[in-house]
């Protein structure tokens, strides 16, 4: 599973729920594990971009 699907699947899940004061112990999990993976996915684009500096700069 990508962190793309899982986020997914996370927000689905917290979209299901509806009104967050209605199942607040179902959203904030699922809202909390949304963010984790939008914040992983952008660290890991980082990483990436930052590995293919180095690659560039040791070709050099």
């Amino acid at each position: 599973m990508s962190y793309h699907v899982a986020r997914q699947c996370f927000e689905e899940n917290r979209t299901s729920v509806g009104d967050p004061a209605s199942d607040h112990q179902t959203w904030n999990p699922n809202n909390g594990l949304a963010n984790l993976t939008t914040a992983i996915e952008a660290d890991l684009a980082q990483i990436k971009k930052l590995l293919a500096e180095i690659l560039h700069a040791l070709r050099q």
